[in-house]
């Protein structure tokens, strides 16, 4: 068993976070500074490349803000010393706020922005006002992408509505060939249904899936999608969905082609049958033979508790019947996946058979959905105290962070 743990301020987490290169000498014992001084900062993301650099991207009052930070913790050259601005060249007469909601290595030292932009400037109503999706390129070299320029490629070219930024967020993952897979949710007019929708955009800034995304899902309530490539050009998608279709917010998936095409007829895309019931939002992650393994709290034949199933890439599972990662009957929140080398997977969630905000707990799956950690799950954190804002990372070695 290898698990590794840190209690770590929020403040700090981004230095903490790699605390690990401390022995290169020029990690601050509080983290490397990003912006000194600034204070309108939020929504901090990290993408990390196979060298261990990490490029780091935050909101910052009405733009998005990128650095590079070498595995010394120093800034690396080239980059600009005040990070680089998406919005730099960009006046407010086209767009006028920005909203960073996802970020991925793009394979090749640099990274992929999802962004939420607003434009033109529109003063104090900005709040409300819709947006559009658009996906920025940034080099290893800290400059934006051949072929993309400061304004990215935009992605939708209707509005979406502001509820989207509030409510929902996106998925984003590299393909492999330095290009990257997205899925999102978004409001219909009227804010009557919302739909899932995904694209494929190549490293040089083409979208090759249809124009506006494929359309995976409308339902009258769908979860965050999680979003994973099938390793031949196409990914999976799985969500959970409430309508007069799906009662109870079932675990629903969809296989997209590398040509864009929906893969799994309508009645594949509910997985688990009528026994897996009341779904919440899934985490899904690569498993063997270009199969997925999608991780979700859910019922099963009547049990509340954390499950993972595999799914494979026509749309059957490969196990006999869930892995019931827990079964505790406390609430269970903010699951957090990642899968080693080998296959397995380690999920890590707060449940709150101790009290409230208290328990962390990590379990692991073998690669034919057998636990490998005591039943309910090894106890991470359990003296009296808050916990939130959980985070998981592996170790390469068969454990995580």
């Amino acid at each position: 068993m290898r698990i590794r743990c840190a209690a770590v301020a929020l403040a700090t987490v981004i230095g903490c976070t790699f605390a690990v290169s401390t022995a290169h000498g020029a990690w601050l014992p509080n983290g490397s500074p990003l912006v000194p001084g600034w204070g309108d900062t939020w929504g901090p993301r990290v993408s990390v490349d196979d060298q261990g650099s990490s490029i780091v991207a935050w909101n910052s009052q009405r733009s998005v803000m990128v650095q590079k930070l070498a595995t010394t913790g120093e800034r690396t050259l080239g980059w600009p010393s005040a990070a680089l601005a998406i919005d730099a060249s960009v006046p407010y007469t086209v767009h006028g706020d920005y909203e960073l909601v996802a970020m991925s290595s793009d394979g090749q030292g640099g990274a992929y922005l999802a962004v939420l932009e607003q434009g033109p400037f529109c003063g104090n109503s900005c709040g409300e006002s819709p947006v559009q999706l658009y996906l920025h390129h940034i080099t290893a070299a800290g400059t934006f992408a051949p072929n993309w320029g400061a304004q990215g490629v935009r992605l939708q070219t209707r509005w979406l509505d502001r509820v989207f930024l509030i409510e929902r967020t996106l998925a984003l993952v590299p393909d492999g060939q330095g290009g990257v897979f997205l899925a999102w949710s978004e409001l219909g007019e009227l804010r009557r249904a919302w739909s899932i929708r995904t694209q494929h955009v190549s490293a040089d800034g083409r979208q090759l899936w249809p124009a506006e995304g494929v359309l995976l899902r409308t339902a009258k309530s769908v979860s965050v999608p999680a979003l994973q490539g099938d390793d031949r050009g196409g990914a999976f998608v799985f969500w959970s969905a409430t309508d007069s279709t799906a009662p109870g917010s079932n675990l629903e998936g969809q296989h997209v082609s590398a040509q864009g095409v929906m893969l799994w007829s309508v009645g594949q895309t509910h997985l688990g049958g009528r026994e897996l019931t009341g779904a919440e939002a899934p985490v899904a992650l690569p498993g063997r033979g270009h199969s997925a393994i999608v991780v979700s709290v859910a019922q099963w034949r009547g049990t509340r508790g954390l499950y993972a199933i595999q799914v494979r890439a026509d749309g059957r599972l490969g196990w006999r019947e869930p892995a019931a990662i827990s079964r505790t009957l406390a609430p269970i929140a903010d699951v957090k996946a990642v899968a080693s080398a080998d296959g397995s997977v380690i999920a890590t969630w707060p449940d709150a058979r101790i009290a409230p905000d208290v328990g962390i707990f990590a379990q692991k799956l073998s690669t034919n959905g057998r636990l490998e950690w005591p039943a309910g799950g090894v106890a991470l954190a359990t003296v009296s105290g808050t916990r939130t804002q959980l985070a998981l990372a592996s170790d390469a070695g068969g454990g995580a962070f």
